[in-house]
């Protein structure tokens, strides 16, 4: 499936300002231009190549690594639940237990994975009610704090 348009935009204009690389979107895909003509294609595979190149990740311990890639590949079910209200459901219960002891998914700042899975899970977040927000109070908090420090960067 597709990643929403919302997400691959926002996140190419994310990406483009904080990675000092040239991505582009075309067709629903993200692009990146790695020199030599070479090109890479689909976030989640991006994701991969920037968490073994850029110095954001350099001292992560292999299981933060492993973490991230993780949660590269989780994305894929966010945007599945996009078009099913009970998947959403499911999705936001891990989402929001995973996060009932954490600020962040990984590490002790807000990094690559944060920021995409932000992307990924803003237009399913964006419809839901107040109540449904306080029912997902870690999830929320997370979703507020990476809103925030995403303006901030």
């Amino acid at each position: 499936m597709m990643a929403a348009p919302h997400a691959n935009v926002a996140s190419v204009h994310f990406l483009n300002e904080t990675c000092k690389k040239k991505f582009k979107s075309y067709k629903n895909s993200v692009i990146l231009d790695i020199g030599d003509g070479k090109k890479i294609s689909g976030i989640s595979t991006i994701g991969k190549y920037l968490l073994r190149t850029q110095d954001e990740f350099k001292d992560f311990l292999l299981e933060d690594r492993m973490a991230v890639e993780q949660w590269l590949e989780y994305r894929h079910l966010i945007e599945n639940a996009a078009q099913d209200s009970e998947l959403q459901k499911v999705v936001l219960k891990e989402l929001n237990q995973y996060l009932k002891d954490k600020v962040y998914f990984v590490a002790q700042q807000l990094t690559l994975e944060d920021i995409l899975v932000y992307h990924s899970i803003y237009d399913i977040f964006k419809t839901l009610t107040f109540l449904d927000k306080e029912k997902y109070i870690n999830l929320s908090r997370w979703f507020s704090l990476a809103m925030s420090s995403k303006t901030k960067k």
